[in-house]
């Protein structure tokens, strides 16, 4: 099942960051988080929420999304950015 194309919304200057070229990927890092994993997704699977704890849909899921998906990956570079 696919998702309904979601307009286009810039969340990295939205919440102030700053986004430093990849290395390996597309997907830019950010600044403010040096910490840098470069991934490439190799699957990915939707979870049925309704499957998941009470608990955690109370302590994480303030609002149903239906965004649960699951992504497995391959890291492809990690490193610091300085």
């Amino acid at each position: 099942m696919r998702h309904k194309e979601r307009p286009r919304h810039d969340k990295i200057s939205a919440a102030n960051l700053t986004p430093v070229p990849p290395e390996v990927i597309s997907v830019p890092g950010i600044k403010e988080f040096p910490l840098t994993l470069e991934c490439r997704a190799l699957y990915r699977e939707e979870q049925e929420s309704e499957r998941l704890p009470d608990e955690i849909k109370r302590k994480f899921y303030t609002v149903e999304t239906h965004d649960h998906i699951a992504f497995y990956g391959e890291i492809k570079a990690a490193y610091i950015i300085e």
